[in-house]
């Protein structure tokens, strides 16, 4: 710490993804923005990361919001709700999502976002400013009243509106009583719409993603030697990137009893093994693989 602050950087948890992720809204109290969260123990899959503000490319947002509105206009949704980490990223900017606290994001018709989130909860979505109007909620308010009220606040007073598909059904339910004015209605076909016909910018950012993917196979080829241990190329792999901004996560396994997609190991590497190396990048928002 500095000055009763965490300083910029990369802290580790000690446990795994099964650890953090229960923690992730005390996490994100703690950590400033820019810091990277990751488990001590790579072996475990799951979440891996959490990033405290991380934002997709605003470009790329602001071109799903506007296909997404052209979707809304013509089924006649005045706004969709969206809820899951997913679609969070794809249209507010922001994978921050609901844990035990409502965080949501609305897009109108007139390509608006409005994102509502626990008041101490805000540093988390600060990736999301370029893109949408942040609005907060304090821990003696209902969530659902006050993500009404801001639709109201802002000309939204009837019509259908859209719910993410993958929102869970107490929270479908509170904002059916929130909403009563409202028709609500299934938005997940236009949300899988949206995001699965990549946008010309989309379609770079991954180009680019990928290039980095063979990237890390080519720099894996120059570490690999009898003796060096799976989770030892783990970690000069991920110090390699790192200076490059980038978070990797291979799993790499040696010998015999390699198997796709198990974790990386401790096993020393011996001349005449076979490797199986599977690798996640994250680039500017979007992870590949």
């Amino acid at each position: 710490m500095e000055n009763g602050y965490w300083k910029t950087g990369q802290y580790v948890i000690d446990g795994g993804a099964s650890i953090i992720q229960p923690l992730r809204p005390v996490i994100l109290r703690l950590f400033p923005v820019n810091c990277r969260i990751v488990p001590k123990h790579p072996t475990t899959r799951g979440v891996r990361h959490v990033v405290a503000g991380f934002a997709h490319s605003g470009n790329i947002v602001r071109e799903n919001v506007a296909r997404l509105a052209d979707l809304m206009r013509a089924d006649d949704f005045v706004a969709v709700i969206v809820f899951h980490p997913a679609n969070m990223l794809a249209f507010a900017g922001t994978p921050h999502a609901s844990s035990d606290r409502l965080t949501c994001a609305a897009v109108t018709r007139d390509c608006r976002v409005h994102l509502l989130c626990p008041a101490f909860e805000r540093p988390a979505v600060a990736g999301a400013e370029t893109i949408a109007t942040i609005h907060t909620w304090e821990e003696h308010e209902n969530p659902y009243d006050s993500f009404a009220r801001v639709l109201r606040e802002f000309g939204i007073r009837t019509g259908k509106i859209g719910l993410d598909g993958r929102v869970w059904l107490a929270a479908w339910q509170a904002f059916a009583a929130a909403l009563k004015n409202h028709q609500l209605d299934c938005a997940e076909p236009l949300l899988r719409e949206t995001r699965i016909i990549k946008s010309p910018a989309a379609q770079e950012l991954l180009r680019t993603a990928h290039l980095h993917g063979e990237q890390l196979f080519l720099a894996l080829s120059d570490l690999i030697q009898p003796g060096v241990s799976e989770i030892e190329l783990y970690r000069q792999l991920q110090a390699r990137f790192a200076a490059d901004g980038l978070f990797v996560d291979p799993m790499i396994q040696s010998g015999r009893m390699a198997v796709p997609h198990n974790p990386t190991g401790k096993r020393r590497l011996q001349d005449g093994d076979t490797m199986v190396v599977d690798s996640v990048i994250v680039h500017d928002g979007s992870t590949t693989t």
